[in-house]
């Protein structure tokens, strides 16, 4: 990702942003007792989900793809339509994306998108406050405080899926495009259960990558 310096009134589309915005929002809002900063903040925790979601969609796949994927996933719950065609958040991928970066000796995060999916439903509940009664928007109410723990439960999340490091966040996952074909069949297998558990998998990959090593192509 881009260094990006933190400024409030100078809005970036990317992910470390919107994190970084969601903390200020929140410690004004507790230091000024406004409710407004505590929604404000829950919902660019739940624009960041969305982005990094989607982000690590794109990551997957070849640029020639991404254009595409950008025009489907804009109708409503689109990221879910374009994660079902993909299938790069989907559990097992993320698993094996997870221990072929052990393998290869790179720290990579996978996301738990079925949690992320979790906490974008919480978050919407301060998003979405129509039936909501004036005095449960009164800062202080247990509504509203209820609200820092999702916030902070969102935020930790986030800064695993994005590999932080101090104040450095990186996104990645692992691409479908630069898969070789021994690589794309260990992950078929494991999709399709033939290869039973992480212990199996992380030994074939293991074993691969030695062979790999001492034969180099």
């Amino acid at each position: 990702m881009t260094k990006i310096i933190y400024r409030p009134s100078q809005r970036i589309h990317e992910p470390p942003w919107l994190i970084w915005h969601a903390k200020d929002l929140l410690e004004k809002a507790n230091r000024q007792n406004d409710a407004s900063k505590i929604l404000y903040s829950c919902l660019e925790l739940r624009n960041c989900l969305e982005m990094v979601e989607f982000r690590m969609i794109l990551a997957s796949v070849g640029e020639e793809d991404r254009t595409q994927l950008m025009i489907d996933a804009k109708p409503r719950h689109g990221i879910n339509k374009v994660n079902d065609k993909v299938k790069s958040l989907k559990y097992k991928y993320q698993i094996f994306y997870k221990i072929v970066c052990e393998t290869i000796g790179r720290f990579g995060n996978p996301i738990d998108f079925s949690k992320s999916s979790t906490l974008k439903e919480k978050l919407s509940d301060y998003v979405h406050t129509y039936t909501r009664t004036p005095e449960e928007l009164k800062f202080g109410s247990e509504y509203l405080r209820a609200a820092s723990g999702i916030m902070e439960e969102t935020i930790a999340f986030l800064e695993l899926a994005l590999n932080k490091d101090q104040n450095s966040y990186m996104l990645q996952n692992l691409s479908i495009t630069t898969l070789n074909e021994e690589d794309k069949q260990i992950l078929d297998k494991w999709k399709n259960g033939i290869i039973k558990d992480e212990s199996e998998l992380r030994e074939i990959l293991n074993k691969q990558k030695e062979a790999s090593d001492s034969n180099p192509r």
